[in-house]
């Protein structure tokens, strides 16, 4: 069921992306872009505001949508789904700096917090692709993040954390395990990493028992 859940998340991802890509085709070239990914497992569908309007509506887990930004100072505030502005759980101030990208991300439970992040949507390597982990999986701790059956190039990852790194191209799946007893949370499908193609991989659940990966695609080369 994980490796399924996968699966339909990267599905989606490729649809988000044909979305994302066609509305930046008819956006000026200097608008920046916000993306909200609803990654707080156990939390609420949720209502955005930018600047005071009503931006996505009810947005549920496992959801995401994407906001074009004119350059400057903004305030994103997230709320239950039907709730006022003035019942914010969630509030991000920031400066939007011309054509780039950003992500805010919903993570934790009950008690959800905002990870504003600036994407790396530049191209890698001709023979690499780029991955971004996002540890949004409360209750599990640090974990490590291997290519299957390889030691790990990523370690003592905590939740909330961030961190993009070069892969080579090819399809394999990805290893999960406890940091602390090296005890494997998770195998993920096989994966295919096309070669100058960016992706984000959030890591989610509220236990060890139900850690899963949430793919995002974040670019599509030409």
């Amino acid at each position: 069921m994980r490796k399924l859940s996968l699966a339909l998340a990267v599905l989606t991802a490729l649809l988000f992306v044909a979305v994302r890509g066609a509305s930046a085709q008819t956006e000026p070239t200097s608008a920046a872009t916000l993306r909200i990914v609803h990654a707080a497992i156990g939390a609420p569908g949720v209502d955005i505001y930018l600047d005071g309007q009503a931006a996505l509506k009810s947005r549920d887990f496992f959801s995401e949508g994407a906001l074009s930004l004119a350059p400057g100072d903004h305030e994103v505030l997230v709320v239950r789904a039907g709730e006022a502005p003035a019942s914010a759980f969630v509030g991000k101030r920031f400066n939007a700096d011309a054509g780039e990208a950003y992500t805010l991300a919903l993570i934790g439970d009950n008690n959800v917090r905002g990870l504003l992040l600036k994407d790396r949507t530049s191209a890698p390597e001709s023979d690499e692709a780029r991955v971004r982990i996002i540890h949004a999986a409360t209750g599990v701790g640090a974990v490590d993040v291997a290519v299957a059956g390889a030691e790990p190039f990523l370690q003592d990852a905590v939740f909330g954390s961030s961190t993009y790194i070069d892969v080579p191209i090819g399809t394999y799946a990805f290893d999960l395990a406890a940091a602390d007893t090296g005890v494997n949370l998770l195998q993920t499908l096989e994966f295919s990493f096309e070669p100058g193609w960016v992706y984000t991989l959030v890591v989610t659940g509220n236990s060890p028992e139900s850690v899963w990966v949430q793919a995002l695609v974040d670019r599509a080369a030409p």
